[in-house]
């Protein structure tokens, strides 16, 4: 106690968080990487537009065929676009930590493929049941649930395990 209140006394404080020193870091380090952002987030959309457009070529304006098409665009969420998101969210924490980025870093996501989609079915359904029966439920359950990508990818944890850590 004595330690504190004599650090407190000499003025050898430790500097304090601001907002506007967080903001300036985090400026920084995105001006600093905006030329891979941009090559990365291209690749992310690339890849959601291509399977929305074989969605759409494979299905067409057909009536009957609603629920398959349907079907088929939510597996390739669940199988694509998720682990996309999922290697997103390693290269965003390699970029907070400032480590070297390799662009084909956003596909790691599929080397835990049974980890995400778990997590991708676990939070989407619960997401969706919580949003059925109020909005309010669904936006506290996605909020709780939102940590979920950053643990699977860089703790290697499961998909239980990074949902209930979350």
């Amino acid at each position: 106690m004595k330690d504190i209140q004599n650090k407190l006394s000499t003025g050898n404080q430790p500097t304090q968080p601001t907002i506007g020193g967080a903001f300036r870091e985090g400026w920084q380090t995105l001006w600093m990487e905006l030329p891979k952002l941009l090559i990365i987030w291209l690749i992310y959309i690339a890849v959601g537009l291509m399977g929305v457009v074989a969605v759409h070529f494979m299905f067409g304006d057909s009536i009957g065929d609603d629920l398959f098409s349907g079907l088929v665009s939510m597996m390739f969420s669940i199988l694509v676009s998720w682990p996309l998101f999922f290697g997103l969210c390693q290269l965003f924490l390699s970029i907070i930590r400032r480590q070297e980025i390799p662009v084909i870093q956003i596909f790691d996501g599929f080397l835990r493929l049974h980890s995400i989609v778990f997590a991708a079915i676990i939070i989407t359904v619960s997401t969706t049941i919580g949003l059925i029966f109020f909005v309010v439920p669904g936006v506290i359950i996605f909020c709780r649930l939102l940590l979920t990508p950053f643990l699977i990818m860089d703790k290697d944890l499961s998909g239980w395990d990074a949902i209930a850590l979350s």
